[in-house]
């Protein structure tokens, strides 16, 4: 209590000293506007392996991203980089700085820019917070302004799946989740086509599901499990549409970007192909596919071509492998203020870049951020953001979702009638398979384990990533899938009531202990369930019902509402860390809660004497002893900016168990990839990438 009141009085007296008198300092002296992302390849068996650089092959510009240069470069001086969003974003005006770069412009770009020229000038560059509140509200409208009423024409009140649940209450439950789609449901204004200089927005024809939040507009990875619940409420149509956006920017940058803003220069976990036969096994749309192929072509290249290189193991084999890799200066736009404050404190400017470069290639891994990309001074993942070193580390489940890609384009080309690419594409599954059983396989552990470049060792770390190649079938044998249940049970991971964590390590991060996510629950329970091992299909149940109890406890206490992340280690608590508040909504929570409830219906149960067997006692055992505690720890999180229940004190890194001793966390202590509205707190940093002309013109 005594940490609690001094965090108040401290935070209260900040603002006093601070609310008028701050003046924003101006940033150093920016390097160009990078517009070039570069392919990288290591060589050589040393541990310190030499980087060769060659630049991609540039994309072709439209006519009307040729036109549009000009504006794309005085755009870009207010949204990516540049003095103004310097000033405004360190002014600490906005608690989450991704509500800045969301807000429209009231007029050019290039008047903004002579206006706050001229508002630097008359505050002799040094202006308070309140005076650039004053430029702001003079100067840009408020974030979310990019959107027309929608009503999705493909909804309706009665889906199929819902008789397949038995469980009253949660047939309830499965049907307003089922109407939040029309909450999340998301067209943009043809304003944003006609003036797009005045938007950070990329304007996408046909409407969109969005996660919720401070999440705004599309998430790439976050679609995936968005569209399998749409799919399950027979939205076909507004799952094609989403389709086809994401084929529209594939064709206009080559890849699919991290979200739906000009800022985002980095791509999420390439889903869009799994994304294409989702919709292919629901519809049976070959018509569709054949048509788009070459599109899920180009992006398949592009991870090739970008993100892959060619290590050595320990033994001296050379192997191709992906990791995520965004070369580009400066910080994060949408996270200005932390990135520079965290990238200051380092001396020189190679070191500010190579920063720079981990915390957008954690962006692109939807990982957001974690202990999992941790490599500190003595090698282990013990740190914090500083010590975050993506670039150099091969991850288990982008190599697995390689492989399914190229599988899926393998089985696309054969059901369109081109064997000889069908047989292109099996080559390169089979190369990524055997790497995949090679290199990232640990025989003893029974997993696989994401590679550290440098040591040609493996991380093994529990991470639920890990035992993503089952999921995307990239396992040899049958048999591999008892050591990978004997991994899981080992591994202490399933020992929390409200499901799988994200890491066994406490480092404050949102994607690490305790927090759960949608996501990371429905690869392994889809993976474990498709096996047909009797073992694998039990546990999978086992953990969709300790998720749908947690989920349904946290929407009966939050004033029915889902939420992004939770913590595992108390049902019915929403999750916490990170670099903004727990978003509600939440797109990919919904979609996951809907897929269990679909395969699950029969059997999971919340209703008192029910008769719901296992599942309805230790749903119901769950939720009775955490009803009260969640209620006041959500409470408490409310008033006194509590993020989580605790955090392992220092020394105590890996969580075997429940248990330990917990210490107070504040909120926002790390950081990742979404946030509830725009009170979230998920300040930014500084981006000198320049928006490209393709998506000026979009």
């Amino acid at each position: 209590m005594e940490f609690l009141l001094l965090r108040i009085f401290f935070t209260i007296l900040c603002l006093l000293l601070d609310l008028n008198s701050a003046a924003v300092s101006p940033p150093p002296p920016l390097p160009p506007c990078e517009r070039i992302q570069y392919r990288n390849f290591y060589s050589g068996s040393s541990s310190n392996p030499t980087m060769l650089m060659s630049p991609m092959s540039p994309l072709p510009p439209s006519a009307a991203a040729s036109t549009d240069a000009r504006n794309s470069s005085v755009k870009g001086a207010i949204y990516c980089h540049g003095l103004l969003l310097h000033t405004v974003q360190m002014s600490g005006l906005f608690p989450d700085s991704k509500t800045f770069v969301d807000m429209k412009l009231k007029t050019s770009p290039d008047q903004v820019l002579r206006n706050f020229d001229a508002f630097m000038k008359a505050h002799k560059q040094k202006p308070t917070r309140d005076e650039v509140g004053s430029f702001v509200a003079a100067n840009f409208d408020e974030a979310g302004s990019e959107f027309a009423p929608w009503n999705p024409t493909d909804w309706h009140p009665d889906p199929q799946f819902i008789k397949n649940i038995t469980d009253p209450h949660l047939q309830v439950w499965a049907t307003q989740i089922h109407s939040y789609w029309k909450e999340l449901g998301r067209k943009i204004k043809d304003d944003v086509k006609n003036r797009a200089e005045l938007y950070s927005m990329i304007y996408t024809s046909h409407p969109v599901i969005v996660p919720g939040g401070r999440f705004r507009e599309f998430f790439y990875w976050d679609s995936y499990w968005i569209m399998k619940g749409l799919l399950l409420s027979e939205m076909g149509t507004t799952v094609r549409g989403m389709l086809e956006n994401f084929v529209e920017m594939v064709n206009l940058l080559g890849y699919v970007p991290n979200g739906g803003r000009i800022y985002f220069r980095r791509s999420q976990p390439p889903f869009l192909t799994p994304m294409v036969k989702l919709y292919l096994d629901h519809t049976k749309d070959i018509d569709f596919v054949r048509t788009n192929l070459p599109v899920l072509e180009k992006e398949f290249n592009f991870w090739v071509q970008n993100r892959s290189l060619t290590v050595q193991s320990a033994e001296g084999k050379s192997y191709r492998v992906m990791r995520y890799n965004v070369e580009l200066t400066g910080p994060r736009p949408e996270s200005y203020r932390e990135d520079f404050l965290l990238a200051d404190k380092l001396n020189s400017t190679q070191e500010k870049d190579e920063l720079y470069f981990n915390l957008k290639s954690g962006a692109e891994s939807g990982w957001d951020f974690s202990s999992r990309w941790f490599i500190n001074p003595s090698g282990d993942t013990q740190g914090n953001l500083s010590h975050t070193k993506v670039r150099d580390i091969i991850p288990v489940e982008l190599n697995a979702l390689t492989h399914l890609n190229a599988k899926l384009l393998a089985d696309f080309h054969r059901m369109t009638g081109a064997p000889t690419k069908a047989a292109k594409y099996e080559s390169i599954a089979h190369e990524w398979k055997t790497m995949i059983n090679e290199l990232l396989w640990d025989e003893e552990e029974g997993c696989w384990f994401d590679f550290e470049i440098a040591t040609k060792t493996l991380r093994k770390e529990f991470y639920p990533s890990n035992v993503v190649p089952l999921w995307t079938g990239s396992h040899n044998a049958v048999s591999v899938v008892n050591r990978v249940v004997g991994y899981l049970r080992r591994s202490g991971a399933l020992a929390y009531p409200g499901g799988i964590p994200t890491s066994l390590t406490h480092a404050g991060e949102q994607w690490d202990f305790p927090n759960g996510w949608a996501p990371l629950q429905h690869l392994i329970v889809d993976a474990l369930d498709n096996t047909g091992n009797l073992e694998a299909k039990a546990l999978a149940f086992e953990i969709a019902e300790k998720w749908i109890a947690t989920n349904y406890a946290a929407f009966k206490q939050g004033k029915d509402r889902m939420f992004e992340k939770y913590d595992v280690t108390v049902v019915g608590l929403p999750g916490g860390g990170g670099e903004y508040d727990v978003v509600v909504g939440f797109g990919w929570t919904n979609g996951v809660a809907l897929d269990f409830l679909n395969r699950y219906g029969g059997k999971i149960s919340v209703s008192k004497g029910s008769g719901g067997g296992a599942s309805h006692l230790q749903g119901n055992a769950y939720m009775a002893n955490s009803l009260v505690f969640g209620s006041v720890s959500l409470l408490l999180a409310s008033i006194l900016g509590i993020s989580q229940v605790g955090r392992c004190k220092e020394g105590c890194k890996t969580l075997g168990a429940p248990g330990g001793e917990y210490e107070e966390l504040p909120l926002g202590d790390g950081e990742s990839d979404h946030d509830e509205d725009d009170e979230g707190a998920e300040p930014v940093r500084l981006a000198e990438e320049e928006i490209s002309p393709e998506l000026e013109s979009s």
